[in-house]
C-alpha cells in the first residue's frame, strides 16, 4: 500500500514539474471579492416562478476556491471547487423554483454565495420578493 502512494504521489510530482498539472490547481488562491444578484428582485404575477443567482468570485491570484449557494429557507446547494488560472473574476450561477400554480403566495427570500475553501467569507443577501397570483380561467367567448 505504501509502495502505491509513493507512486501516485511521483506521478502526481511528475505532472505538475511537466507543466500538464497546472500549479495553480493545487494551491489556494486569494478571495478579494464575493458578489450576489437576483433577478428578477420583484416578481408578481402566475407561478411557479425560478429566480436566478449570479455571483462573482474575484481573486489575486491563481489557486483554488471551494464555494457554495446558499438559500433563506436554510437550503445549500452542493459545494463546488474552481480553479483560477490567473487573477481573474469568475462568474457563478444558480437558479431556485418557488409557488404554485393554484395557490396564492407570498415570499421575500435571498440567495447567497459563500467561499468555503481557502477561507470562509460570504456575499451580501441577493434578496428578492414572490408574489404568487393563481391564473385567471379564460372565458369562453361565442
Amino acid at each position: 500500500m505504501a509502495r502505491n502512494v509513493f507512486a501516485y504521489t511521483a506521478i502526481l510530482a511528475l505532472l505538475v514539474a511537466l507543466g500538464v498539472w497546472p500549479a495553480s490547481a493545487q494551491k489556494a488562491a486569494h478571495v478579494t471579492g464575493v458578489t450576489a444578484q437576483a433577478d428578477p428582485p420583484q416578481y408578481e404575477g402566475p407561478c411557479p416562478k425560478t429566480f436566478k443567482f449570479t455571483g462573482v468570485i474575484t481573486v489575486d491570484r491563481p489557486g483554488r476556491v471551494k464555494y457554495q449557494w446558499l438559500h433563506s429557507d436554510g437550503k445549500r446547494r452542493t459545494p463546488v471547487t474552481t480553479v483560477f488560472t490567473s487573477p481573474s473574476a469568475h462568474t457563478v450561477r444558480d437558479g431556485w423554483t418557488l409557488g404554485s400554480s393554484s395557490a396564492p403566495f407570498h415570499y421575500n427570500g435571498y440567495g447567497r454565495l459563500r467561499i468555503l475553501w481557502p477561507y470562509t467569507a460570504r456575499s451580501d443577501k441577493a434578496t428578492f420578493t414572490l408574489n404568487c397570483v393563481p391564473r385567471t380561467p379564460h372565458k369562453e367567448t361565442r
